[in-house]
């Protein structure tokens, strides 16, 4: 007779209970976890009001800072658009060469470090405390150009 964890299939043998399902439900659950938090830091997150300033202090090879700041709202807003098209990327710890500090309405402040990045010419890095990011440089310019913001002070290499 079968003790009451164990069951009897039609042919009359007695089967154990296999761990294999509670494996592979704890397996899912990770898997889950992991893409959740993917999918979460896939993209730059902002503290949520609009942006009403962002200061933007560059690191010269000669050791000169150059800093500037961007108030009009329209355009933070287009660096913030341009920031979120970022793509995650794997971070490495490369010195910052520029900073780029985001104040919003309600007080709050983001803070994302720029990098020119290990892709070639045609992007460019961003880092943040929650990841970092690899976006186009030609767009993140364009961006800050149009902001009026001197792109030639920022290094590229």
């Amino acid at each position: 007779m079968p003790s009451t964890d164990q069951k009897q299939d039609p042919a009359g043998q007695v089967r154990v209970p296999s761990r294999r399902n509670g494996c592979s439900i704890f397996i899912w659950c990770i898997v889950l976890f992991l893409a959740s938090g993917a999918v979460w830091c896939h993209r730059p997150r902002f503290k949520g009001s609009p942006p009403t300033k962002i200061d933007v202090q560059a690191y010269q090879r000669s050791h000169e800072n150059w800093e500037t700041s961007i108030t009009n709202p329209t355009a933070c807003r287009d660096v913030i658009e341009t920031f979120k098209r970022g793509r995650w990327t794997i971070p490495h710890m490369c010195k910052a060469s520029a900073h780029f500090t985001i104040h919003h309405e309600d007080g709050k402040v983001d803070k994302y470090d720029y990098m020119p990045g290990h892709d070639g010419p045609d992007f460019c890095e961003i880092r943040t405390d929650l990841g970092h990011y690899k976006l186009s440089r030609k767009a993140f310019f364009r961006a800050l150009i149009d902001a009026g913001v001197d792109v030639s002070k920022i290094p590229v290499e």
